[in-house]
Formats: C-alpha cells, sequence, structure tokens
C-alpha cells in the first residue's frame, strides 16, 4: 500500500512538472521546432516516393477534378509534360482518350470515394496505346479531400496473358479434338454399327469410353475457367423464357436423376417469365448445380425452382444429399475444391464446375449463394436480372 502511495505521488509530480514546462516559452518553442522538422522529414520522403514510384500517380482536386500534382513516371510513359496535366481535368488530357468514362469514373470517385479498372486504354502522346490498371482512392490532407489515382503499366503483363491464352487454347484443341474422334468411334462401336462386340468387349469398350468422357469434362472446364479467369467471355444476352429453359435443363439430366433411385421436383409459377441473359451460359450453370446435386445424393429427391422477384428471377436447386458442413461452406465456389467425401467414380471432378457457375451468375449481374446442413441436403440458389422491354 504505501510503496503504491508513493508511485502516485511520484506521478502527480510528473504531470505538474509537465505542465510547468508546456507552459515555458522556451520548452514550447524546442517542441514547435521538432514537430516542423518530423513535418519535412516526413514531406521530404513522401516527396521520394512520390518521384522515385514505378506507378504513374495523378493528385485531383475532389471537388473539381483538376490535377494539382502528377508524378516523372507518368509523364514519361505517356510523353507528355508535367505542364500538360497540371491545372487540366481528367477528361481534358489527351491520354485519357474516353471522356465519359472518365468522368463518369470521377462521378463514381465522388459518390464511393474508391475506383478500379482493370484493362484501362491510355494513349500516349505519339499515339501509342498503353494497357494500365487504374485505381483511386480519396482521402483527406489539411481538412481538404484529395483523389489519389494510380496508374500501373500492364501492357508487357497483357501481350504475356494472351500468349498464354493462345497456348491454353492451342493445347486443349489438341488434346480435346483427338479424343472426341475416339469417343465417336468407340460410340459406333458400342452400338454394334461396325459389327456384333461380345459382353467382355462391351465392358472393357465401356470403361473406355467413361475415362475418354471424363477427360473431355475436365478438358472443356478448364478451357471455359481460363476464358472466365481472363475476361475474356461476351454474354450474348437476349430475352430467355425461364420456364422452357429449365424445363430443357432437367430433360437433360432426368435419365440419370431416376437412375440413381431419385425423384425429379420441378416447381416453376404459373406466370411465364423472360429473364436477360445468355442462354447457354445460364443453361452451363443450372446444369452444373443439378450435376451436383446427381452426384452427392443417394436418396430422396432433387428439386429445382424458379422464383420470380421484384428485379429479377431466381432459380434453386435443392437436393436430399449428404450436405455440406458448416466448416467448409465457405470454400464452396473456391477454384479446385473438394472436400468431405471425395467420389471414387467417374463422376470425380477437379473442382471447377462451382467456381464456373458463381462466375457465370455474377458476369451476368446475378448473385449466388448456398445454404446446407451436413446429412441433410443442399441448396443452390442464384438470382438472374428480369427481361425489360427497355433493355
Amino acid at each position: 500500500m504505501k510503496g503504491q502511495k508513493k508511485s502516485k505521488k511520484q506521478l502527480i509530480k510528473k504531470i505538474k512538472h509537465s505542465h510547468k514546462e508546456i507552459k515555458n516559452p522556451k520548452k514550447l518553442e524546442v517542441i514547435r521546432k521538432r514537430l516542423e522538422e518530423k513535418l519535412q522529414i516526413s514531406e521530404v520522403r513522401f516527396r521520394r516516393l512520390f518521384e522515385t514510384a514505378h506507378d504513374g500517380i495523378l493528385i485531383l482536386d475532389f471537388e473539381t477534378g483538376q490535377i494539382t500534382e502528377v508524378n516523372p513516371f507518368l509523364t514519361d510513359l505517356l510523353d507528355y509534360k508535367r505542364n500538360d496535366f497540371l491545372g487540366k481535368k481528367l477528361w481534358e488530357i489527351g491520354a485519357f482518350k474516353d471522356i465519359e468514362l472518365s468522368k463518369a469514373a470521377f462521378r463514381e470517385l465522388q459518390t464511393k470515394g474508391y475506383v478500379r479498372y482493370d484493362n484501362l486504354p491510355l494513349q500516349a502522346k505519339d499515339g501509342r496505346i498503353i494497357e494500365v490498371e487504374f485505381v483511386s482512392n480519396t482521402y483527406t490532407i489539411d481538412h481538404k479531400k484529395v483523389i489519389q489515382c494510380n496508374i500501373r503499366d500492364t501492357t508487357e503483363q497483357m501481350r504475356l496473358e494472351r500468349i498464354k491464352e493462345g497456348i491454353t487454347k492451342k493445347v486443349f484443341h489438341e488434346v480435346r479434338n483427338p479424343l472426341s474422334i475416339a469417343k465417336m468411334g468407340l460410340d459406333l462401336i458400342l452400338n454394334k454399327i461396325a459389327g456384333d462386340i461380345n459382353k467382355d468387349q462391351e465392358k472393357m469398350l465401356g470403361v473406355i469410353n467413361n475415362a475418354i468422357e471424363r477427360v473431355i469434362r475436365i478438358t472443356t472446364e478448364l478451357l471455359d475457367f481460363s476464358k472466365l479467369e481472363a475476361g475474356k467471355i461476351n454474354l450474348q444476352q437476349e430475352p430467355i423464357n425461364a420456364h422452357n429453359l429449365v424445363k430443357e435443363v432437367v430433360s437433360f439430366f432426368e435419365l440419370a436423376i431416376k437412375e440413381k433411385g431419385l425423384e425429379v421436383r420441378l416447381k416453376l409459377p404459373e406466370k411465364e417469365i423472360n429473364i436477360y441473359s445468355d442462354k447457354d451460359k445460364i443453361f452451363q450453370a443450372i446444369s452444373n448445380l443439378i450435376g451436383n446435386a446427381t452426384k452427392f445424393t443417394e436418396k430422396g429427391y432433387i428439386e429445382v425452382s424458379v422464383c420470380e422477384k421484384e428485379d429479377c428471377v431466381e432459380f434453386s436447386v435443392l437436393d436430399t444429399g449428404r450436405g455440406i458442413s458448416q466448416d467448409d461452406l465457405h470454400k464452396i465456389f473456391g477454384k479446385f475444391e473438394q472436400f468431405g467425401e471425395i467420389l471414387k467414380n467417374n463422376d470425380k471432378g477437379i473442382g471447377l464446375g462451382l467456381a464456373i457457375t458463381k462466375d457465370i451468375v455474377e458476369l451476368s449481374k446475378g448473385k449466388i449463394w448456398v445454404e446446407s446442413e451436413l446429412g441433410k441436403g443442399t441448396k443452390f440458389s442464384f438470382t438472374i436480372p428480369k427481361f425489360s422491354p427497355l433493355k
């Protein structure tokens, strides 16, 4: 107790002494000078980083969009002078050729405080097109909002990506095309068009046929995934009758579902609804979910439903299968993810189906989610915008 009282007295004494020092003009002047020195060091450090950065940097006035500062990397990259930027608005610079896009980006910045473009083409003074990654943030300096734009040259990276994409496509086609021809030949033999075969031969050829189908399916998934990852898939959007689309997908799987002893349920609203998207891609998304449900359901039923919402249509695939544990739910749409009891037969995939489905849905401006309980089944749902005559 005595020790505690003593330390309290010492603390009070120290505080009083500090107050006296602060009231002392000489001490205040020393403190002021130290703060100025620290501020100056900080400014010098920032200026060095700004001047030597290996990315382009623009500083804009938050209210007007006028450029207040530009670093040497960006002026060198685009072959402009510093004065060509200063005092101009973003859309008044020849480098930012798409005026409407630049204005829209600035308005979005003012509203959200952040904007990002992964593949933005800028034009240099000599006409060269330079692909850049463009990221902007807002922050406050001396109680005034400013915008910082970071511009990274991705021209070489994009060139390498295109080379990689070309090689990937060539490899996939070189593998898939001969396999497709081999499968056609096997189908002719299995259907006995080329002559009779005995049961042992039929069984062996059936195994080979299943293996070829699996390799074709895997190469197709990999090709689709590489296109989605590279942003190379363009949606061929059109009005699509949701009822007819779902019936078509279900009819494709109906035989396989019934062969497993499962019931097929279809829930459609009385009124027909049109969505606005790419028919083949949404067909693929629903197919992936039904195929997944069929693989992981041993008894019970698979239910495919359509529900009309205010501005979208909700598609759901529900099963009474093995379900997914809560620990695994967060990684269900991950790439190459496989968890729980992995399939050991020809149905085993490579863990890309759900990742591809998610990419398709999000590319279509929809949302996807999953609800599941281990041992009680799973329900996948996603939304797609409704068709409006104004589109």
